[in-house]
């Protein structure tokens, strides 16, 4: 039923595009979204198999709601492990709570959570992938400013993990975990720079980040503010590593309802 209703709704879109795009030719101006993208890659002679895009873009729904619980269980254990920051967090959550008297939030009211979102931000920093962002060489080779140069043809990924521990970048407590260091810094979590690369970076940034952000801000919110949550052993959680990737834990975490 939800594969239909994706074929439904892409396919009028997609058609239009390939249109378009025969048209225009080289004066073509392509949406930057991750429809184009399929539409650009699949078709042949400006026609396309719609049964193929709708499978792509039902993996691409599986992946975003796949990493985004990822980086929920992710904050829930870093919020556990690091109990010293809790107190501060939980109090901006009562804060916003008390001051507002509808049955939602606003995305102004969401942008409030400051020491929410910088904890979510340091979750994200400590917690990426060790490799990743896999890019291709297109042009007949590119060279690195240390002269060091790659075919065309040849695939590259980036050293993530590098990059978010390196001292220069981060300072000099980049091997600690710390739930305020992007406060009052103007540097949100979905802001993606040259040091914080678990969105990408460039044209290509995650466009769903926005969304999955205030997910997890949301998500955390009602936790905080609804259950005491605690390790069930006293050793400090750990994710699991495969290779360059990194998982959460699957250690269990104890929730207590907090009396009214």
């Amino acid at each position: 039923m939800h594969r239909e209703l994706i074929k439904k709704k892409i396919t009028p879109v997609i058609e239009k595009r390939l249109r378009e795009m025969k048209e225009s030719g080289d004066n073509y101006v392509s949406p930057i979204d991750i429809l184009q993208r399929y539409t650009e890659l699949l078709h042949k002679d400006y026609t396309i198999d719609i049964d193929v895009v709708t499978d792509n873009m039902i993996i691409s729904i599986f992946a975003s709601v796949y990493n985004t619980s990822n980086s929920l269980t992710f904050c829930l254990h870093e919020l556990v492990n690091n109990p010293q920051f809790l107190k501060e967090i939980l109090e901006e959550q009562k804060q916003l709570y008390k001051s507002n008297e509808k049955s939602y939030y606003s995305t102004e009211q969401i942008a409030r959570m400051e020491k929410l979102d910088s904890f979510i931000k340091e979750t994200l920093r400590v917690n990426v992938n060790n490799v990743a962002l896999q890019h291709k060489t297109l042009s007949s080779y590119f060279t690195f400013s240390n002269g060091y140069q790659v075919p065309k043809g040849r695939l590259v990924n980036i050293r993530l993990g590098e990059v978010h521990f390196d001292k220069e970048l981060q300072s000099q407590t980049a091997d600690e975990f710390n739930a305020f260091r992007y406060l009052k810094k103007n540097s949100p979590a979905t802001r993606a720079d040259n040091s914080f690369l678990t969105f990408g970076l460039g044209k290509h940034t995650c466009p769903g980040r926005h969304f999955a952000v205030n997910e997890i801000k949301v998500a955390l919110h009602y936790l905080l503010l609804n259950y005491d949550i605690k390790k069930s052993t006293s050793e400090k959680i750990k994710p699991k590593i495969y290779g360059s990737f990194k998982f959460p834990s699957d250690e269990g975490l104890i929730f207590e309802k907090k009396s009214v």
